[in-house]
């Protein structure tokens, strides 16, 4: 998923993954429950180890590795039944996700469990500005003690529009296996976002491509996912012009790049 970093000014092979990491992002964390190891009142040892350098590669023993370790402690979930929000993919306006925003697509959020209970079900309100234009989503599944899933909430294109002016985003479960779940605080999630440009007229959609034109294609999808225009197999160093006359509503024009 490099491909998703937006921190996309550097040379070289940028979109591609080393050894587990993307460069320029931030480093993916890594979990490991021991409880299984540990026993009470007795003494644990850990180790860290990584592969050794091939005997047939030795260049590959050039690198250095940083490592930063944690060793965390808790306790049993103080909740039984309790359902956070904690992260909107979008809308949102920080730089971080700025390579699928801004959008007028679906909402995507985060939920966690943070209960002892498996969470089966949420219902999830979201809206934009005030809570005003409600749209109500009910979701199902089977999370067990802090797991984590992205929900993407169905949402119609004119539902955007910002009567308030106030460009925010909410998320809220309001329902946690269909009850009020025992810890309000981290229920709701709120971020700002930048909207989408509107555009009234016809349009040009005016590509050139480079010395590896077999590597790209062009989509413009809408709200649903339908494709509405494409353009593959595509000749190196060639300008494209097409004009677009669309329905009102939500699109998306995507340029893939891929290594063939």
């Amino acid at each position: 998923e490099c491909g998703d970093n937006p921190n996309i000014g550097q040379g070289g092979t940028w979109p591609y993954a080393r050894e587990g990491w993307c460069p320029g992002d931030k480093v993916t964390d890594y979990e490991f429950d021991i409880t299984p190891f540990v026993t009470s009142g007795a003494t644990t040892s850990i180790d860290y180890d990584i592969e050794d350098v091939p005997v047939s590669d030795p260049a590959q023993g050039n690198g250095n590795y940083v490592m930063s370790m944690h060793l965390i402690t808790y306790g049993a979930p103080n909740f039984s039944v309790d359902a956070a929000i904690v992260d909107v993919l979008n809308p949102n306006d920080w730089k971080y996700y700025s390579k699928f925003n801004p959008t007028c697509q679906n909402p995507r959020i985060i939920i966690r469990n943070t209960g002892s209970t498996a969470l089966t079900s949420a219902e999830i309100n979201v809206w934009v500005g005030e809570f005003d234009n409600v749209v109500t989503y009910h979701w199902t599944g089977n999370l067990e003690f802090l797991e984590e899933e992205m929900i993407e909430i169905p949402v119609e294109p004119e539902w955007w529009y910002d009567y308030q002016g106030m460009t925010t985003f909410s998320a809220r479960i309001y329902k946690a296996n269909g009850q009020f779940d025992e810890y309000s605080n981290n229920n709701k999630y709120t971020v700002s976002f930048e909207p989408t440009v509107t555009i009234s007229d016809p349009f040009y959609i005016w590509f050139k491509t480079n010395n590896k034109a077999i590597e790209n294609d062009l989509t413009l999808t809408d709200q649903d996912g339908n494709i509405i225009f494409s353009r593959a197999t595509l000749t190196n160093t060639t300008e494209y012009k097409d004009t677009m006359y669309l329905d009102p509503g939500c699109y998306t024009l995507e340029i893939t790049d891929t290594d063939h």
